[in-house]
């Protein structure tokens, strides 16, 4: 899981680095991918969080889109990792295939509550986050003055 994670991290970092240059701005162009960098910049942790729950999300397409969008970094960083701890475990609990959803029912909803849990945590750490951060931006702007 670490090095799923790091590599996640890695790539969110290269293209928020290169996020200015040309084809980044070409892309950004097209009203279809600025709708959704626009979205998740602004829902930030949730559904990034609820993409990567999911073993068919494809990430690298995630980390992309969240690396253009305008989300804070401690929200991705804490999506990636709930969101991959909890896609890890329902690999490992409940199976690989949709069969074993079907075959054992009360597996799939300890998932769901995993889920539902893991998304409560993350929307009480994120609030803590941007309460820190209005915080310390109202304090800077009192030492400002």
């Amino acid at each position: 899981m670490d090095w799923a994670i790091l590599g996640d991290i890695s790539v969110f970092m290269i293209i928020r680095r290169l996020g200015n240059r040309r084809i980044f701005r070409k892309l950004l162009e097209n009203k279809q991918v600025a709708k959704v960098t626009t979205w998740i910049g602004r829902h930030g942790f949730g559904p990034v969080f609820l993409l990567l729950c999911f073993p068919f999300s494809p990430s690298s397409v995630i980390n992309v889109v969240s690396g253009i969008s305008k989300i804070n970094f401690y929200q991705y960083a804490l999506a990636i990792i709930l969101g991959k701890a909890v896609m890890i475990f329902s690999m490992a609990y409940v199976g690989v295939s949709i069969f074993s959803f079907a075959k054992h029912p009360t597996r799939a909803i300890v998932v769901g509550v995993c889920i539902v849990l893991l998304w409560v945590l993350g929307k009480f750490i994120e609030k803590r986050l941007q309460e820190k951060s209005l915080l310390k931006s109202s304090e800077d702007v009192t030492q400002d003055i």
